[in-house]
């Protein structure tokens, strides 16, 4: 379930609830409003946040080290003061207009609903029992024989199943089609040379019949972003 934190004024916040309502029709989601800093940081030890709202102010090196930089998949929201919203955004760091919440996060909501995308789980088949893992989680997927192996933050699984099936599956969740025996979760690209796909130190290679289709989907999700 995606979990929204909103710490803000309570006439902000409830008009950014409201809107959030449309975005997010049809997900699964819930939020948490806070007075304070303070009820929010006790709050946060027990609960993993995927968006959170926050007055700009708060918008400084240390907590932005504290509750972005350790914190790999959220996207923090920043309510601006000023009246004009022209606001440079940089891809887990937005900024809004408090006064124009409406057009505001109609801007932004292409962003906040790919992260609830990533919040959706997959029903995996492990050994005879069913374990659920969120699509942000899966690095990439690796065919070997008749068996697709998932490398995830959890550790690796298998499941007898066939790579087309797979790519159907998670290709709406941003996932690429590098190769027959590979498919890559695209925010994990790191780099991408003449004839391999790097996620960190990891090189997959990809095939050269598909080189200009990876290039190309590729560019198209860094736009998106």
């Amino acid at each position: 379930m995606l979990k929204v934190a909103l710490l803000e004024e309570e006439t902000v916040a409830k008009e950014i609830i409201f809107e959030l309502g449309k975005i997010f029709q049809g997900t699964e989601w819930t939020f948490q409003y806070f007075s304070s800093i303070s009820d929010f940081v006790k709050a946060e030890c027990e609960v993993d946040f995927s968006i959170l709202f926050i007055q700009g102010k708060y918008d400084v090196p240390r907590f932005l080290d504290t509750f972005l930089l350790k914190k790999s998949e959220r996207i923090i929201v920043f309510t601006q003061d000023e009246k004009t919203s022209s606001y440079t955004s940089f891809e887990r760091i937005l900024y809004i207009n408090k006064h124009q919440i409406k057009k505001e996060m109609q801007n932004i909501a292409s962003s906040l609903y790919r992260v609830s995308r990533g919040e959706e789980e997959y029903l995996l088949s492990y050994n005879y029992v069913q374990v659920p893992i969120k699509y942000r989680d899966i690095f990439y997927i690796e065919k070997i024989d008749k068996q697709l192996i998932y490398h995830t933050q959890k550790g690796e699984f298998k499941e007898r199943k066939n790579m087309k099936d797979a790519y159907m599956e998670f290709e709406p969740y941003d996932f690429l089609r590098i190769h027959s025996s590979y498919l890559v979760n695209m925010r994990y690209i790191t780099k991408i040379d003449s004839d391999s796909v790097y996620l960190q130190k990891i090189a997959l290679p990809f095939a050269r019949n598909r080189k200009q289709e990876v290039r190309r989907k590729m560019e198209s999700y860094i736009h998106k972003k």
